[in-house]
């Protein structure tokens, strides 16, 4: 069998890019070593990703992923597809076995305010249900489905790739006759062996394919260091109930947010589903040392909360992860790219995962539209990203208390400021990199970021570098913690 582009993972980034190269003109097949629905993290979704995905919905005629932009129209058009409103970022910092208080002019906690109301705001992704459906708009769009398929041989012949698979289901996929086997030259639907394609995308979830069966090694370290533990719940009570606190000057509702609390040795999140379900997760650089019910015991507010709550999956305990970072030295060359989730991972703080796919999909697609196949550029650019989440992640981690963990977030707000109001702007030449990867001094300032925390002044260093980028009054004086919508007009 011959195609023009192969892509080994359906996730939804894998599924999304099919989808479009569909659209292009390309022939496509699928390749998937499991099947949906099944559970996936990385859930949360921001302005600048979803501005990427309307964009793509736009400009590929994909009226679908237009829809799932914003909360609104994803409940109007999609009301049996699993979601939750997400109006921004809140924060509450917590210390062992202290119960949780807000402090003087909300000195332990945080709100900033992406959208301006809650039917055009970002969302949660109830990822088992949105990746099964991007999976089936990929067949939908004529590419050939194959899952549970292992990639067992690749090798470059002749500028083709030559990919040896095994457990080929039928091509067309289940559930769609005859539709993604109607375009040649696609050939019959009987379980195949060997495929032959111009291009290779790997968008498998780890860089384990690449290391594989590609030119690739594992990258220099990052300056981050964590591990995870996650799962979800239903049951659990609001945050807001939980401490009854009034919330008469938050600028959104604590809980419609990607929710984060921050102690001395990590955080945890809290993303809420409108179904009530609750995925939860807790990051540190030393999670894996204790087990989750050990680390809510050290902050009884955070006990009190998930006293009566109900781990719903994974059904034999909370799933743990090793060091989360990694990375590798190439993510492109002739014919072949990673896409963001194989070429590496930072961590979950700044919800990046969902929209640097999203970016990195867009500036993949332009170039096939141009007929480009040496995509060694844009392989570095993605790990150029990395590299900067890396950046702006790691000074949070080592800030020694709330306010600077609070000063070092600013760097990925004012970044996240910037690419917006960009990709609003009609004068803008081209699309950004991830959180402005592509300006130098918003890298520089995401590193010098790691210079400065926890220095004298730190507050004060920070409101003076970010002021190029900062429409939104971070870091005033006046305001205490809470910023109101932070997105650009429109959004």
């Amino acid at each position: 069998m011959r195609v023009d582009l192969a892509i080994v993972g359906g996730g939804f980034a894998g599924s999304l890019l099919a989808s479009i190269a569909r659209r292009i003109g390309l022939s496509v097949v699928l390749i998937d070593r499991g099947a949906h629905p099944r559970m996936a993290i990385g859930e949360s979704s921001t302005p600048a990703g979803n501005m990427v995905l309307a964009a793509l919905g736009q400009r590929y005629a994909l009226p679908e992923l237009i829809h799932l932009a914003r909360y609104g129209t994803w409940k109007e058009h999609f009301p049996e597809m699993g979601v939750g409103p997400k109006r921004g970022f809140s924060y509450f910092a917590h210390q062992p076995g202290s119960p949780w208080s807000p402090g003087t002019k909300h000195a332990n906690e945080l709100l900033v305010a992406a959208s301006r109301d809650a039917l055009n705001c970002d969302t949660h992704w109830f990822r088992s249900d949105v990746d099964a459906f991007l999976f089936e708009l990929a067949g939908a769009q004529g590419a050939l489905l194959m899952p549970r398929t292992v990639v067992i041989q690749v090798e470059r012949v002749g500028g083709c790739w030559q990919l040896g698979v095994e457990g080929a289901e039928s091509l067309g996929g289940p559930g769609f006759g005859n539709a993604a086997v109607s375009t040649p030259p696609f050939g019959a639907r009987a379980a195949a062996t060997r495929i032959e394609a111009r291009l290779l995308v790997d968008a498998t979830g780890s860089g384990d394919f690449a290391t594989r069966h590609l030119d690739v090694t594992a990258g220099p370290p990052m300056r981050t260091r964590t591990s995870a533990a996650f799962a979800h719940f239903e049951d659990l009570p609001t945050w807001q109930a939980s401490v009854g606190s009034p919330d008469d000057d938050y600028p959104i509702p604590a809980d419609q947010a990607a929710q984060h609390h921050v102690t001395p040795d990590g955080w945890m999140w809290q993303l809420r589903f409108d179904s009530g379900r609750t995925s939860v997760g807790i990051v540190g650089p030393r999670i894996g040392e204790f087990a989750p019910a050990d680390w809510l015991r050290r902050y009884p507010t955070l006990e009190r909360q998930f006293a009566d709550a109900k781990r719903v999956w994974p059904s034999r305990g909370w799933s743990g992860s090793g060091p989360l970072q990694r990375r590798v030295d190439r993510a492109g060359g002739a014919g072949w790219i990673l896409l963001p989730a194989a070429a590496g991972f930072v961590d979950p703080l700044h919800s990046t995962g969902i929209a640097h796919s999203l970016t990195a999909i867009e500036r993949l697609a332009r170039l096939l539209e141009a007929g480009v196949e040496d995509f060694s550029d844009a392989g570095a650019a993605t790990l150029r990203e990395l590299d900067h989440i890396d950046a702006m992640v790691a000074p949070c981690y080592a800030a020694k208390d709330f306010e600077a963990f609070i000063v070092a977030s600013m760097v990925y707000f004012a970044a996240s400021i910037h690419v917006e109001r960009l990709r609003m702007s009609e004068v803008a030449s081209r699309m950004p990199d991830f959180l402005g990867a592509d300006v130098p001094a918003l890298r520089q300032l995401a590193i010098r970021a790691g210079d400065e925390v926890n220095g004298p002044g730190f507050r004060e260093w920070m409101a003076r570098a970010i002021e190029p980028w900062n429409t939104a009054g971070l870091l005033d004086p006046e305001v205490p913690n809470m910023y109101p919508h932070t997105a650009p007009p429109g959004w």
